[in-house]
């Protein structure tokens, strides 16, 4: 059944990649003519009701929470989403439909990051990558973490029908370290180092082996390369200091301006942690943190003026198109049933 939809679904992709490319926007009417085209398709396909519906409601949990965090932007989630309505039947038996597609899509992303980050950075700008993310406490923390924190939550995952991968542990090590980062006190270290010695003494028998110490070395090389090294360099490579007088509504700030009366701030978003940026968002950022309106602006201007803003510039992000990626992972996923990391293995 999909060979009939796939002429129309490949033409799709490949106009909403070209928009994306030249204009850096996703079309909502095309996302709209994705979702229901993929409620015919699936109509016509007649999948089991329950299983395509885990998936499609998984999945826009997940591309909500990705949004969220500011992983990606709200047309990339929705057209990730969109694209989970076509896949055949039998693809929505599998659990992990959703996070096989997100591997197959970040993947490529990531590659294409990758060699970017390493062409515009400058040796000096390395040198100072590798030393933020080779900090022993930080290193000590992700350790810690990964033997007690993650370990529970990832039991829990699967008590809910949700095997436990590579690709989850680190969804979930993101989400610990931002937990300690928000509330960094003495009792969150403790807290965090209890459950490591309570799973130390529960299941130590998985504990003391050659295999947990080579996936706990394996995880905690993989984050700190890609929450500290890759991250760090993201920033310093797709940012730019843009003078107050030169901001221009339609661009997305890298950092926030928060205070009020006389006393105004700038917090670099690589200072913060993801729980505490969004709790500043709602509370004090005198301006969007998704994309500068007109009215953010003329505020930022006009405080710039008053002589309110002690500093000159802002940075923003320089946004990178993402669509053709999420399609060639559908086309992945499509072709390899699943994650192609698997089918090649």
């Amino acid at each position: 059944m999909i060979e009939y939809f796939l002429p129309i679904l490949i033409t799709t992709g490949l106009v909403v990649s070209f928009f994306d490319f030249k204009y850096g926007k996703i079309s909502n009417y095309a996302i709209l003519f994705l979702i229901f085209l993929g409620i015919a398709f699936q109509f016509l396909s007649k999948p089991s009701l329950a299983a395509f519906a885990y998936t499609i409601f998984y999945g826009l949990f997940t591309c909500f929470l990705l949004w969220f965090v500011g992983i990606w932007p709200a047309g990339d989630a929705k057209l990730f989403w969109a694209f989970l309505f076509f896949f055949p039947t039998k693809y929505y038996l599998s659990p992990n439909l959703t996070i096989d597609f997100l591997f197959n899509a970040f993947v490529p992303i990531f590659l294409f990051m990758f060699v970017i980050i390493l062409y515009r950075s400058k040796l000096g700008l390395l040198k100072e990558a590798i030393a933020y993310a080779l900090d022993p406490y930080k290193i000590t923390m992700v350790a810690v973490m990964l033997t007690g924190f993650v370990w529970l939550v990832s039991q829990a995952v699967f008590l809910a029908g949700i095997p436990p991968n590579y690709f989850v542990y680190l969804i979930i090590l993101f989400v610990a370290f931002e937990l300690l980062r928000k509330f960094f006190t003495f009792k969150t270290e403790l807290a965090f180092l209890a459950l490591a010695v309570l799973r130390m003494v529960l299941d130590f028998k998985n504990v003391y082996s050659l295999s947990f110490a080579y996936n706990l070395i394996l995880m905690m090389a993989v984050f700190v390369f890609l929450r500290f090294f890759i991250l760090y360099l993201a920033f310093k490579t797709f940012t730019k200091q843009v003078d107050i007088k030169d901001l221009k509504a339609g661009m997305i700030p890298a950092e926030g301006i928060s205070g009020k009366n006389e006393k105004f701030e700038k917090t670099y978003m690589l200072e913060m942690s993801l729980i505490g940026f969004f709790s500043k968002k709602k509370e004090k950022f005198i301006h969007s943190m998704t994309v500068l309106s007109e009215r953010d602006v003329e505020k930022i201007k006009r405080l710039k003026n008053e002589k309110k803003l002690p500093f000159n510039s802002l940075a923003v992000s320089q946004t990178q198109p993402f669509a053709l990626f999420i399609f060639l992972g559908y086309m992945i996923t499509l072709i390899a049933k699943g994650s192609f990391l698997a089918a090649l293995l």
